[in-house]
């Protein structure tokens, strides 16, 4: 059997403050696509668990999401898994496209829907959360306004006048999030710590984190120039906390650029 786990964008990305817990805060806009990573499920009563990567190296399995998904529904339910899962990466990573988080999300909904559900809707949500501040949206999918961490989602629509697709820039050079998040933090004042209200009004293709990722990779500041000159009047950003950047357009055609992207094309998603 097969699972898909759809990327995301964020459209929208503000950092309201910081938790107690040590994490920022922020509101934003998640919205699943159509780029997806595939988890092929391989039941074998007698050999145990074994997950394999199809694709670039992540580092040790132990440390993938979808290798400590596995453990987390094990322990909740009390169920032994035994079986083979292959992850076959479509998803770039290091692109803020939510990848890994994604993937752990269709693991866990997966297993459930394979031992029959054993846990409420109610319980993986708690360990999707465990897991990753965005790994709850990729249980809901569709489109949501999110606060917290992340993981506090309302589910919402897009104006009919909304561009529904457009093309993924994903530049050679992944920003890693945490560095990112650190990046950010340390460029704010110490008294930064007041979390600000939500904000009424949706300023779409804002992201918090823009300058604070080209910091952590400094060609993606000439990246985001280019992007200005180019397509002045468009509606280009980057998302999560990158390194990918985002034109959403209904135009079929990607002028040339003087950068060695991965351009890929994208609808949206709203059926997980």
């Amino acid at each position: 059997m097969i699972w898909k786990a759809h990327a995301k964008l964020n459209l929208y990305l503000r950092i309201t403050g910081r938790l107690e817990t040590g994490f920022h805060s922020l509101e934003t806009v998640f919205q699943e696509i159509d780029l997806h990573d595939e988890l092929i499920w391989k039941p074998e009563p007698h050999n145990g668990f074994q997950l394999h990567v199809d694709g670039p190296d992540l580092g040790p399995l132990e440390s993938n999401l979808v290798y400590k998904a596995v453990k987390l529904f094990s322990a909740e339910s009390s169920i032994c898994v035994h079986g083979q899962l292959i992850l076959k990466k479509k998803i770039p990573h290091g692109g803020g496209l939510g990848g890994g988080s994604s993937d752990a999300a269709a693991t866990l909904s997966g297993m459930n829907r394979y031992y029959k559900s054993p846990l409420s809707e109610e319980r993986l949500r708690k360990l999707a959360a465990e897991l990753g501040s965005d790994v709850p949206f990729f249980l809901q999918g569709g489109t949501c306004r999110a606060q917290g961490r992340g993981e506090l989602l309302q589910p919402m629509e897009l104006a009919s006048e909304f561009p529904r697709r457009g093309f993924l820039f994903i530049p050679p050079c992944p920003a890693p999030t945490a560095q990112v998040y650190q990046a950010y933090a340390q460029s704010r004042p110490a008294v930064w710590q007041t979390r600000k209200k939500r904000q009424k009004h949706i300023s779409w293709g804002r992201n918090d984190l823009t300058e604070a990722a080209c910091a952590v990779q400094p060609n993606l500041k000439s990246v985001r120039d280019v992007f200005r000159d180019s397509l002045p009047r468009e509606l280009i950003f980057m998302t999560g906390s990158g390194s990918t950047w985002v034109w959403l357009t209904e135009k079929r055609q990607v002028p040339h650029l003087p950068f060695p992207f991965e351009v890929r094309q994208i609808p949206f998603q709203f059926e997980s």
